[in-house]
């Protein structure tokens, strides 16, 4: 039996970082009920830059602006120059806020920068794709976890497997 061809393209899941770099801008792919994972790269943050000299404070700045904006987040990483989430909100405003206070929060807390001395410092958009639940938000968490290990200077997976084994490192659907 033949398949009937959609003429409608099928919705991007992916946005930011490289993907659309030099191309026209798109709509964030966004879904209320399925969580995003979130990628912010700098390529600045080396040496006392490093996101991980200032890991407290963008930390409290997570949970301030994600409870500012009612983001749940399941899973955070600072790894030193690049940061993962796994998050979710309830509606495109609220994310679109979210991420604009929190990567410039991030940037001022690094760089020191104030009002009239702005100073570049992500490298680009925010990545994001969309998660779906399951298989696949389970292998995203492993994945930030994995990251997590790494800016401890552990990249072993069979750690994460000991870890998730105890129950510590595991990632439930909520």
């Amino acid at each position: 039996m033949p398949r009937q061809l959609s003429f409608l393209p099928t919705p991007l899941k992916e946005h930011g970082g490289s993907i659309r770099k030099g191309k026209r801008k798109t709509q964030r792919p966004f879904d209320p009920k399925r969580p995003l994972h979130l990628t912010l790269r700098s390529t600045k943050a080396r040496g006392h830059r490093s996101l991980l000299q200032h890991k407290w404070r963008v930390w409290g700045l997570l949970q301030k602006v994600s409870e500012r904006y009612q983001i749940r987040v399941y899973r955070f990483a600072n790894v030193g120059n690049h940061l993962h989430l796994l998050v979710q909100a309830r509606k495109r405003a609220q994310i679109q806020a979210f991420l604009r206070e929190f990567a410039g929060g991030v940037a001022n807390l690094v760089t020191g920068a104030i009002k009239g001395r702005p100073e570049k410092f992500w490298d680009g958009l925010v990545w994001s794709k969309i998660v779906d639940w399951g298989r696949q938000f389970r292998a995203t968490a492993k994945y930030v976890m994995l990251n997590v290990l790494e800016s401890i200077g552990h990249r072993n997976p069979e750690l994460l497997l000991k870890l998730e084994r105890q129950g510590i490192a595991f990632a439930k659907d909520p």
